[in-house]
């Protein structure tokens, strides 16, 4: 293998997709994996086959205070109203007191310290924000995300990039579905201010998730990618 040339390695694999390629990666990871005691984690798909279960414990359980913050509002069976932002912080204070033992409380507790402490959130505002859209009856606002999450992405965004603000300016951030769409919407903006046009020459940064690779040749866009 050691006498195997770049260029010979980009003439074999070159001729297959880049799916077909990490399908056979998939493929010899699982091979090796039943001679393993040790559980295959595989993060190379759209859905890992694993699940990060605590935070989904603290959603769920901050969605039963939003359910009854919705019943304090107004409670009528089956029929409820939307919840009230006055004195919210303090009743979700009650509520993880009252529910110490349930899953993912202590996460949940943290993620709003997080918001309060540490980006001096207002408490009522910041808990409404999250049970509001937990409930989800309204839509969202503004549109590319809500205000408080869209500073905590942020956050998370300078810390893990190495981001600084001071030499490359500040940002906003807007979610989609996920990068394919993303990607999409970025070539769709650029077609249509015609920045771009179809049968452009683009160049694509690798190694990437290799659906990527995939979008820019399709057919409303047919870029000559290098």
């Amino acid at each position: 293998m050691k006498n195997i040339s770049r260029l010979e390695i980009e003439n074999i694999y070159g001729k297959i997709s880049p799916f077909e390629f990490k399908n056979k990666l998939i493929e010899l990871a699982t091979l090796s994996n039943r001679k393993s005691t040790r559980t295959l984690l595989d993060a190379g798909r759209g859905n890992p086959n694993w699940i990060a279960s605590t935070p989904r414990e603290a959603f769920f359980t901050f969605g039963q205070f939003a359910i009854t913050e919705s019943r304090y509002t107004w409670d009528d069976g089956d029929l409820t109203g939307m919840p009230k932002k006055t004195g919210i912080y303090k009743r979700f204070c009650t509520y993880v007191e009252n529910n110490k033992f349930m899953p993912g409380i202590d996460t949940l507790k943290a993620i709003i310290d997080y918001g309060i402490e540490e980006l001096n959130f207002d408490k009522d505002e910041f808990l409404h924000e999250l049970t509001d859209a937990i409930i989800g009856d309204n839509y969202p606002f503004p549109d590319r995300m809500l205000i408080h999450i869209e500073k905590i992405v942020k956050e998370y965004l300078k810390r893990e990039m190495k981001y600084d603000v001071e030499t490359g300016g500040e940002f906003n951030v807007f979610a989609v579905e996920g990068a394919t769409a993303a990607m999409c919407y970025i070539f769709d903006s650029l077609i249509a201010n015609n920045l771009l046009l179809k049968g452009d020459k683009i160049a694509i940064m690798t190694p990437v998730f290799t659906p990527y690779l995939e979008i820019p040749h399709l057919p409303r866009y047919e870029f000559e990618v290098v």
